[in-house]
C-alpha cells in the first residue's frame, strides 16, 4: 500500500509539471522504499549518520523516552542514542549513554579501529564542570563506551560538527560562553569553538573565534590543501571578524592544523543568515547551504518567510553566486553532500505548500532537494504526515539511492503503515526508485577477542577460510586496545574461522550462519585459552579417506592454522595425538591412528616446521571422549589432536 501510495503521488507531481504548475521535476524524485520509526512516548530523534564500509548505517541521535524497545534508560532527561542498522533496515542493535542529567549527539564518525567518535552536549555533573559542555563521546566497534568527556568552563558550550584529523584525533567546532577551565579566551556573548582532541580524549589545542556578539560553527571538513574549513552563524562585527552585513551573517573560517586562523569571510544580507553544509568541490570550489531571512544583500530569499540558499564560493570564500530555494512559508535547511554523480542533496523541513514545494501534507515536513552543481533544480519533494517531520541529514548511496534520517510525530500519509511508539520517533528512511537486491548486501562479522581465563580484550589475528578451497575470503587484525574485529564477506556457506595470538592455543570453528542473519551484521565473540605444558587441542577439521591416513583437501585450513600456531611459538614443542572409536581389531585401530598422527606430522615438516619440535602418537580407541554409545558420539571419539610438551 504505502509503494502504491508514493507512485500515486509522483504521477501528481509529474502532472502538476505538465500543467505548468511548477516548474521543476526533470527527474522523478525517490520513493520511500523502507522507513523506521525507533523511540518512545517521549521526543526521540536521529541528528546523524555515517555510511560504514559494508553499506550499513551507524546514526546517532537523542532520546528523551524511558520506554524505548530494547534501550535500558534509567536515568538522565535525554540520552545519546546509537543505533546500528544494516542497509536492508534490520536494526542490528541500538544504545544509549549518558549521566544524571541531559545529553545529546550532534555529530557523529565512524573510526579506522571499527569503532565511533560522537560530538554534542552534555549537563550532566559525571562530565559537565559548568552550565552546558562541549561532549565527546567514544564507543566500539560494537557500541561498548571507551570514555566520555566535557569540555567548557563556566557557561553553555556545544559541539555541532567534528572531523578526524590527519594525526589520529578529533577536530570538534561548536560554541562557547566561557573564560575559564578549557576555554582560553570569550570575546563577548557566544563564540565559536575550535577543540583538538588525541585519540584518548585529550585536550591538545583550542581556540575561540569571534566578537562582541554571538558566533557559532555548525560544520567543519579538511581541505584538499590540509587546512580546516568551518562556518556557521555571526552577529558581531568586531574582534576576529570583519564587519557584517545584517542581523546574523555566515562566517567562513580557514584554518591551519595547528589552529592558526588562515582567513575569515563573512556572507550575508539584511536579516538573519545560518550555514549548515560547506563542501569542497574537486576544482577547489566551495558550496555552502543554509537558511536566510534576508530580502536583500548576498543572501536573500525569493519564496517566502524563509528559504534554502544555496552558494558557490571561490577557494578563499569569495561569492560567486547564490540560489534560494523554497515556498510562502518557513523552509530551512540542515545538511547538504556532494552526490556520485556530481549533484547536490539537501536535507532540511517545509512548511509550505507551493513554490517549490508540490504539496503539503502537516504543519512541517521533511524535504529534500537534488540541484545540480549550477543550482538549478533536478527534483524537490517533501515526505511525511499531518504533524511535523524533519530530516536533519540525507546522505547518497553508491546504488543511486539516499538515506535519510530525522524525527517523525505522524501516523499517516507516508507513515500510515510505519509502526511507532508515541510521541516523536528517530525517523530512518531509505528512498530510491528501486529496491536494492538483498544479494548485494555483504554479510558483516563482528565480536571480541578475550582471553578464557581473565577475561581481558588481546589483539587477534582473524581469518575467514572456505573449507572446500582453502581460500581465505576475509582477514581482519583485532583492535589492540578494545580487542574487537570485524570483517565482510559476501559468501556464506563451507565457512570456518580461524583466531590465532602468540602465548594462547588457536581457535577454530565452522560458522553457519542462519539465512535470517545474511546480509547483515552478526555478532561472533571468540575465547581463548592461553598455552600450556600438558594442554590439548581437538583438531576438529582433520579429515582422512575411510580407515586411511590420507588427508582429505578439506582438513588443509585446520592443519595450516596449526602450522600458524607454530610459527607464532617458536620455542613450543607439540605431540599429535591419533584417536579412533571402538570398532573393529584393536591393533588395526591402534596402527592406523599412529599412521594418522604421522601424517599430520609430515605435513608441518612439509610446511618448514622443525621435526624437533614435533612429536606423533596413536591412541587407538583407548581415550574416547564420550561413550562410544552412538555413531555420533563415535564420530566425536575418531579425532586428531595436539598436546603441548613444552611450552
Amino acid at each position: 500500500m504505502q509503494w502504491i501510495y508514493s507512485q500515486c503521488r509522483l504521477a501528481v507531481c509529474v502532472c502538476c509539471t505538465l500543467l505548468g504548475i511548477s516548474p521543476l521535476l526533470a527527474q522523478k524524485p525517490p520513493q520511500i522504499l523502507w522507513q523506521r520509526c525507533v523511540g518512545g512516548n517521549a521526543f526521540d530523534n536521529a541528528t546523524c549518520v555515517d555510511v560504514l564500509p559494508d553499506s550499513s548505517y551507524l546514526i546517532a541521535g537523542t532520546t528523551f523516552s524511558y520506554d524505548v524497545p530494547r534501550l535500558h534508560k534509567s536515568t538522565g532527561d535525554a540520552d545519546v542514542l546509537l543505533i546500528k542498522c544494516s542497509p536492508v533496515g534490520e536494526i542490528t542493535w541500538l544504545a544509549n549513554y549518558g549521566g544524571k542529567f541531559t545529553e545529546e549527539a550532534f555529530d557523529v564518525r565512524q573510526l579506522p579501529d571499527g569503532g565511533f567518535v560522537v560530538c554534542g552536549l552534555t549537563d550532566s555533573p559525571e562530565y559537565s564542570g559548568g552550565e552546558n559542555d562541549l561532549y565527546v563521546l567514544r564507543v566500539d566497534a560494537l557500541g561498548r563506551q571507551r570514555w566520555a568527556r566535557g569540555y567548557g568552563g563556566q557557561g553553555n558550550e556545544r559541539g555541532n560538527a567534528l572531523v578526524l584529523a590527519p594525526d589520529g584525533g578529533f577536530l570538534v567546532v561548536g560554541e562557547t560562553g566561557s573564560n575559564t577551565r578549557d576555554v582560553s579566551r570569550n570575546h563577548g556573548g557566544l563564540d565559536g569553538w575550535v577543540v583538538k582532541l588525541d585519540a584518548q580524549g585529550k585536550l591538545l589545542w583550542e581556540k575561540s573565534i569571534g566578537g562582541t556578539g554571538n558566533d557559532k560553527l555548525k560544520t567543519v571538513l579538511l581541505t584538499r590543501d590540509g587546512h580546516y574549513l568551518m562556518a556557521g552563524p555571526s552577529d558581531s562585527n568586531n574582534g576576529d571578524l570583519p564587519g557584517n552585513y545584517g542581523k546574523t551573517d555566515v562566517m567562513v573560517v580557514k584554518m591551519t592544523l595547528k589552529g592558526e586562523i588562515v582567513w575569515v569571510k563573512h556572507l550575508g544580507g539584511n536579516s538573519f543568515d545560518d550555514a549548515f553544509g560547506l563542501i569542497e568541490l574537486p576544482d577547489g570550489d566551495l558550496i555552502m547551504v543554509g537558511t536566510t531571512y534576508s530580502s536583500a544583500g548576498q543572501l536573500k530569499r525569493t519564496y517566502g518567510e524563509n528559504d534554502v540558499f544555496l552558494a558557490r564560493l571561490d577557494k578563499d570564500a569569495n561569492l560567486k553566486w547564490e540560489k534560494t530555494y523554497g515556498g510562502a512559508e518557513d523552509d530551512g535547511g540542515n545538511s547538504a553532500c556532494l552526490t556520485p554523480a556530481g549533484q547536490l542533496l539537501i536535507a532540511g523541513t517545509s512548511r509550505s505548500k507551493d513554490g517549490l514545494i508540490q504539496e503539503g501534507y502537516g504543519r512541517y515536513d521533511a524535504w529534500l532537494l537534488l540541484t545540480d552543481l549550477e543550482g538549478n533544480v533536478v527534483w524537490s519533494q517533501n515526505y511525511g504526515g499531518s504533524k511535523d517531520e524533519q530530516f536533519y541529514r540525507a546522505v547518497p548511496l553508491q546504488n543511486g539511492s539516499i538515506f535519510a534520517l530525522g524525527f517523525s510525530f505522524s501516523e499517516d500519509f507516508d507513515l500510515t503503515y510505519t509502526p511507532q511508539n508515541g510521541g516523536n520517533d528517530a525517523w530512518l528512511v531509505h528512498l530510491g526508485w528501486k529496491p536494492t537486491p538483498k544479494e548485494t548486501v555483504p554479510t558483516t562479522l563482528v565480536g571480541y577477542v578475550k582471553d578464557a581465563t581473565t577475561g581481558a580484550i588481546i589483539p587477534a589475528e582473524v581469518s575467514l577460510i572456505r573449507n572446500s578451497t582453502a581460500q581465505v575470503l576475509a582477514k581482519a587484525q583485532s583492535d589492540t586496545t578494545v580487542g574487537t574485529y570485524w570483517m565482510m564477506f559476501r559468501d556464506s556457506t563451507d565457512l570456518s574461522l580461524g583466531v590465532l595470538v602468540p602465548g594462547y592455543f588457536f581457535y577454530s570453528e565452522d560458522l553457519v550462519i542462519p539465512p535470517h542473519q545474511r546480509h547483515g551484521e552478526v555478532r561472533f565473540d571468540i575465547e581463548l585459552r592461553p598455552i600450556v605444558a600438558g594442554g590439548v587441542q581437538n583438531m576438529r577439521h582433520i579429515q582422512f579417506a575411510t580407515g586411511k591416513s590420507i588427508i582429505q583437501s578439506e582438513s588443509y585450513p585446520e592443519l595450516d592454522r596449526l602450522v600458524r600456531f607454530m610459527e607464532m611459538n617458536p620455542t613450543t614443542v607439540i605431540q599429535i595425538n591419533g584417536h579412533t572409536d571402538d570398532t573393529g581389531d584393536p591393533e588395526g585401530k591402534l596402527t592406523l591412528s599412529a599412521h594418522r598422527a604421522a601424517a599430520v606430522r609430515r605435513y608441518l615438516e612439509s610446511k618448514g616446521i622443525d621435526k624437533e619440535r614435533l612429536r606423533a602418537k596413536g591412541f587407538g580407541m583407548d581415550q574416547p571422549l564420550v561413550p562410544n554409545t552412538s555413531e555420533k558420539n563415535r564420530q566425536k571419539n575418531r579425532r586428531v589432536e595436539f598436546e603441548v610438551i613444552r611450552k
